[in-house]
C-alpha cells in the first residue's frame, strides 16, 4: 500500500515533467511466484510422462499441507487481522521529506529528482498537487522554463536574390 516513489523532475525546453514509479519490488516478487508455478505445472505434467504416479506426491503434498497449515494457524490468522485493521485504520505517514536533489545537467535543463512517500490510492493526486507547486514557486521566484532558441550563422555572406549580371 505504502512504498518509495522516485519522481524525476525535469526543467527543460519542453516544460516541467513529472513520472512517479514505484520500486521494483513488487516486480521481482510477482516474476518468483510466476517462474515457480511454471515450474510445477511443467513437473506435474512431465513426470506422467516419464511413469511417475502422481498419487504418492498428491497424499504426501495433502498431508504436508495439512502439518503446515495447523502450525502456521496463528500466524495467518494475526496476518488476516492486520489487514482488516490497515484497511479500517491506514497508516498515517507524518510529513516525510521529501528529498529533492539535481540528477543531471542537460544541454537545455537541469533535471531535478524528487523522492516523495505517498500511499498507492494517492500517488496520481500526491503527483499533480506536486507539479502544481512546483509551478508556483518557479513563478514566485521568476524562473522561466528555457524554450529552444537556435541561432543560424552562415559561413559567407548572403547575396540578395535577384541582383542584375548573373
Amino acid at each position: 500500500m505504502f512504498g518509495t516513489y522516485t519522481v524525476p523532475l525535469s526543467i527543460a525546453q519542453e516544460g516541467i515533467s513529472l513520472s512517479i514509479q514505484k520500486d521494483g519490488k513488487n516486480l521481482e516478487v510477482l516474476v518468483k511466484v510466476t517462474s515457480y508455478s511454471i515450474f510445477i505445472v511443467a513437473l506435474i505434467i512431465i513426470l506422467p510422462l516419464l511413469g511417475v504416479k502422481l498419487s504418492g506426491l498428491l497424499v504426501a503434498g495433502g498431508i504436508a499441507g495439512l502439518a503446515i497449515g495447523f502450525a502456521s494457524q496463528s500466524v495467518i490468522g494475526n496476518l488476516i487481522s492486520e489487514l482488516f485493521l490497515i484497511e479500517e485504520h491506514p497508516l498515517i505517514l507524518i510529513n516525510p521529506a521529501p528529498m529533492v536533489f539535481v540528477d543531471s545537467l542537460g544541454d537545455n535543463s537541469v533535471n531535478i529528482v524528487a523522492r516523495i512517500w505517498a500511499p498507492a490510492t494517492e500517488c496520481f493526486g500526491v503527483k499533480m498537487e506536486l507539479l502544481w507547486k512546483i509551478k508556483q514557486a518557479l513563478e514566485k521566484e521568476g524562473i522561466e522554463i528555457p524554450f529552444p532558441q537556435r541561432v543560424v550563422w552562415f559561413a559567407n555572406e548572403l547575396r540578395e536574390s535577384g541582383s542584375s549580371g548573373s
